[in-house]
């Protein structure tokens, strides 16, 4: 393992194992929240979710081994929420010497009776014991005098007897009311075991984030669900009691119980219509910088952050590894076509003039709203040979304009890779919509740039933050909705414009605009 500590005094890996690293997950000294989020989302560059899964079982289950073999003749036992010792000679300290068994099953789950100041009657037999549970030492499956050969199954099996005391006599939370926090709050409230619950705490919260953040690893992946549900099951049948709320609430959740298909329904990016010129002409650019901020918006947002991984919108499947990266970039092609088609379109420089005006303006007004994606796309279609040739219509535009547009041009500077947009992002406050080209490509650099592992062999996780600190802020301006509404006859332009493709543009150009040959 390579690793290092940051200003809190926190542990940041370097590289390391699989197995290490989901044993870190519960570590203290790592980087809580921070690593377990790009654990899941970056796991994908170096294993599959099931094999992930399969880790965390295992450390699961060899952590609850670990915690049986360490019970032995000379280890102090503990009752669930209590202090109470049952020592090697088989007597019991901190137990009631009176009363009905519902008052001995509260005398030992109530710390309040176990504190170093009460008058508990010291060393109670386990005859004791059994005589204030209303049940014989055969009952209860203890021998009349304990033998340390023993002692470790025969406590197993009295402790499983005690809890199922526990749940016949007692009132109790009914299991559909349990929740991860409160049975922890009910595991913090001793010192002592049981342990299983710490370590059953950790693993389900890991499933818990899962399922919460990355819901479409378990939709897409039939494997990995039926992996999780038998675990889940496994739980219940044969881990201890104090694990089994946990599991069985986990077995209702919704994509565990009944798999629940991806519902990936993503809008066309425009249908098949007429070119409405004297529509366009009658839009302000006003409304239409609200019509595709809103859109825009709504694409982004759509994005799941498991798509930025591994390159998966460059994959050959990319429509299903990454749909919504898919559409966001299908609507960007669109968005940079449509700008030039509406120019092209004016029969005299005068018009195109007056066109090229309008996208200045519908740029401006995008770039105030935030969405730097939709100013990036006009600036970068302005920019297209097909429509900077048109010198004569550029010659047309007020020298005002002219210095609104060279404004917005500084921010798509190819020199700076975007800098001074990512900066201006970066001090902007949500809504916003970020440009997702400069974001692809940071993605895509630093992850060819950087071996997923080390000549160790070992998983190269400052890689994998690198990434998921990108994505991050990639995902930061999602959770805030713009609360304009577009106007419904734009919206309805919008839907059925009809673009042209880069060739069909160009050509109409030249065709507008012929090349001067020089003589």
């Amino acid at each position: 393992m390579e690793s290092k500590s940051d200003s809190k005094d926190r542990r940041i890996v370097s590289a390391d194992s699989l197995e290490r690293l989901v044993a870190r997950l519960g570590d203290p000294r790592f980087a809580g929240s921070d690593f377990l989020w790009t654990l899941l989302l970056t796991y994908r560059y170096f294993t599959t979710g099931e094999e992930l899964l399969t880790a965390l079982v295992r450390s699961y289950r060899e952590q609850h081994d670990d915690a049986d073999a360490s019970i032995d003749e000379d280890t102090l036992f503990y009752f669930p929420g209590s202090d109470d010792e049952l020592t090697d000679n088989g007597s019991v300290g901190g137990v009631q010497s009176s009363g009905s068994l519902s008052s001995s099953i509260s005398s030992l789950s109530d710390p309040r009776q176990t504190s170093m100041g009460s008058s508990l009657a010291p060393d109670r037999t386990l005859q004791q014991v059994s005589d204030q549970l209303g049940m014989s030492q055969s009952q209860l499956g203890l021998p009349r005098k304990s033998s340390s050969s023993k002692v470790k199954h025969l406590f197993s099996n009295f402790r499983s007897r005690y809890r199922s005391s526990v749940a016949e006599h007692s009132e109790g939370i009914p299991d559909d009311n349990i929740s991860i926090a409160s049975t922890s709050s009910c595991c913090s409230s001793h010192h002592g075991p049981p342990r299983c619950s710490t370590l059953t705490l950790r693993v389900f919260n890991i499933l818990k984030q899962w399922l919460r953040n990355f819901p479409e690893d378990f939709q897409t992946c039939p494997g990995l669900q039926v992996l999780a549900k038998k675990f889940f099951q496994d739980v219940v049948t044969n881990s201890p009691s104090t694990d089994i709320p946990l599991a069985k609430q986990m077995l209702r959740h919704p994509i565990i119980d009944k798999n629940i298909p991806t519902t990936c329904v993503i809008p066309p990016v425009t249908s098949d219509g007429c070119m409405m010129a004297q529509e366009f002409d009658s839009l302000s650019a006003r409304g239409l910088a609200e019509a595709l901020t809103i859109a825009a918006h709504q694409r982004y947002c759509s994005i799941k952050a498991s798509e930025f991984a591994r390159r998966a919108w460059k994959r050959s499947n990319k429509e299903d590894t990454a749909p919504h990266i898919v559409s966001a970039i299908d609507r960007c092609n669109w968005v940079s076509s449509w700008v030039a088609t509406e120019i092209i379109r004016g029969d005299s420089p005068g018009e195109r003039g007056e066109l090229i005006e309008k996208f200045i303006r519908l740029a401006t007004f995008c770039l105030e709203m935030n969405n730097f994606n939709d100013t990036m796309l006009i600036v970068y279609s302005l920019q297209s040979s097909a429509i900077k040739r048109l010198e004569k219509s550029w010659k047309i535009i007020p020298e005002k304009v002219i210095k609104m547009f060279l404004v917005v041009e500084e921010l798509a500077d190819p020199a700076e890779k975007c800098a001074s947009m990512r900066y201006r992002l970066n001090s902007s406050n949500p809504p916003c919509v970020p440009y997702l080209g400069a974001f692809l490509d940071l993605i895509y650099s630093t992850d060819v740039s950087l071996p997923t592992f080390t000549p160790q062999g070992l998983v190269n996780y400052s890689k994998l933050s690198k990434i998921a600190e990108i994505v991050r802020g990639i995902l930061l301006f999602q959770q805030e909705p713009y609360i304009c509404k577009a106007d419904e006859d734009t919206e309805k332009y919008l839907k059925h414009v009809k673009v042209m493709n880069e060739d069909e543009v160009y050509a109409l150009s030249l065709a507008k605009e012929p090349k001067v040959i020089p003589s």
